[in-house]
């Protein structure tokens, strides 16, 4: 990157990012010490580090899987109705670990520490293709605005892997745009060992290289393969560690569908989750209404960035739509940058509405950590 665009690019993110994971954390600490720690009795909220609150902040929810691979590695018992760690891909443990190591008993908090960085890398990024493809600079700053202020973007403010994914696949692109394929397979590469989902970047990787850039070296042939060598090597690790290779897949079926549309709903193990029919309802509306945005944004995504574009916003909700309903639609479509750009793109110019927009995302946002850090399912 030239130093001076990367400058701008600092300095146009800074002030969203600060803004928006200070507030989600804030707000998150908050709910914290109101409630005192006392979640709804249900069997993800039984885990914790700390006695204290604040201390055991980011412990919540699938943020156990993730430390106990660091801590633990992975294990499978052969029954794929029992969640299990073995659905969670390992190049976010192996950071957590590694960080662990250096600073022993501060894991989670190299944890916020992992995504608080790979979110402001991946902002980066992100302002930078938006330049590139929109050649407005204000344009490209309220595309990184609403993407930290979007109500789902509290996981990359949380021990997730949502910020490591993000930051994978928009590097990808930005180097395959800028026809630096070497870079772009690094990034790839990554992709593919941070979820399930990674290998699927290869098919909008093909499309570009195969139809948009017509640079057919080999460099842009190992871009495109680069993101299906992550679940290769984990089921080869797997198949040698756990004795199932394909443990990965057949435990997703340990996984709720949410209603109405699904393969089928399975019941999460354990006492029922407490929550409220409100709460429910809030969230289930708006996964339904990121379903809604992802899909009316695929079109004009085409026509803004390219079928590419589209492509890596499609093959990314289609398989949890058909799988698992509204199950963590939200939360899904959080990663999906072109979306944000298109939505640059169409308010382009309209200080008012980008202002309304904003403003109603952040209102989201902050209902959906006080739905997270409250132990209330925001899936």
């Amino acid at each position: 990157m030239p130093h001076r665009t990367r400058r701008a690019a600092l300095g146009a993110v800074a002030v969203p990012f600060v803004a928006s994971r200070a507030a989600v954390l804030a707000v998150g600490a908050i709910v914290a010490v109101l409630m005192r720690d006392s979640p709804p009795a249900n069997e993800s909220a039984v885990w914790k580090l700390s006695a204290h609150p604040l201390a055991n902040l980011l412990a919540r929810w699938d943020t156990f899987w993730y430390l106990d691979i660091a801590q633990h590695g992975y294990r499978w018992n052969g029954h794929p109705l029992e969640q299990q760690n073995v659905v969670f891909f390992p190049l976010y443990p192996l950071l957590l670990r590694a960080g662990g190591s250096i600073a022993a008993g501060a894991t989670i908090w190299i944890g916020l520490v992992i995504s608080l960085a790979a979110f402001l890398g991946a902002l980066v990024y992100v302002w930078r293709w938006a330049v590139d493809v929109l050649h407005d600079e204000s344009a490209a700053t309220f595309a990184v605005a609403a993407l930290c202020a979007f109500p789902f973007a509290v996981f990359f403010s949380a021990v997730y892997t949502e910020s490591l994914f993000l930051l994978t696949a928009v590097a990808t692109f930005f180097h395959l745009y800028r026809h630096e394929p070497r870079r772009a397979a690094a990034w790839a590469l990554a992709a593919g060992f941070v979820r399930p989902n990674g290998c699927l970047l290869a098919i909008p990787a093909a499309w570009f290289v195969l139809a948009e850039s017509r640079r057919r070296e080999l460099a842009s042939i190992l871009a495109v393969l680069a993101p299906l060598v992550g679940p290769l090597a984990f089921s080869w690790y797997l198949g040698v560690t756990v004795g199932d290779p394909w443990a990965w897949v057949a435990d997703q079926a340990a996984w709720q569908t949410v209603a109405p549309w699904g393969m089928r709903a399975v019941p999460p193990p354990g006492p029922a989750i407490g929550t409220t029919p409100i709460a429910d309802i809030v969230v289930h509306t708006a996964n339904a209404a990121a379903i809604v945005f992802a899909l009316s944004g695929l079109v004009p995504v085409a026509r803004v960035a390219g079928a590419s574009a589209a492509l890596f916003v499609a093959v990314n909700i289609a398989p949890p739509i058909a799988r698992h309903g509204l199950l963590s639609m939200g939360r899904f479509t959080s990663v999906l940058f072109p979306l944000f750009l298109w939505l640059a793109w169409r308010l382009r110019g309209r200080r008012r509405a980008q202002t309304a927009t904003l403003v109603a995302f952040g209102v989201g946002q902050a209902v959906a950590a006080a739905l997270f850090f409250a132990w209330r399912p925001l899936v």
